[in-house]
């Protein structure tokens, strides 16, 4: 039996510099543990099935997921809601949400 964890998920095009594409509800994404050159720190990031960056695990929140990361758990996200807000610090228009967040089976 599995646990879901529901986090807060932020996605801007403009922090991330490889392939992107906004998340999308009731899609399922590889939560792994990556760079992120805007904040210059490690994050939580959801990865679609092609390799595409959908956005980031909230700080607060991230912290647990990348300590189950280390142990090499293996953990999926279903992207549960998502709207779209203009992020005036410089990140054009971005999303965030909620997504559920388990180990992979």
């Amino acid at each position: 039996m599995s646990t879901s964890t529901v986090c807060n998920i932020i996605y801007s095009p403009k922090n991330f510099p490889d392939a992107h594409s906004p998340p999308l509800p009731s899609e399922t994404y590889e939560v792994v543990a990556r760079h992120s050159d805007t904040v210059d720190e490690l994050g939580a990031a959801l990865m679609g099935a092609t390799g595409l960056f959908s956005g980031w695990i909230a700080k607060g929140q991230k912290e647990d997921i990348l300590k189950r990361l280390e142990t090499g758990e293996k953990l999926s996200a279903r992207v549960l809601d998502v709207d779209s807000f203009v992020w005036h610090a410089g990140g054009g228009v971005c999303w965030r949400g909620h997504a559920a967040v388990t180990i992979a089976s």
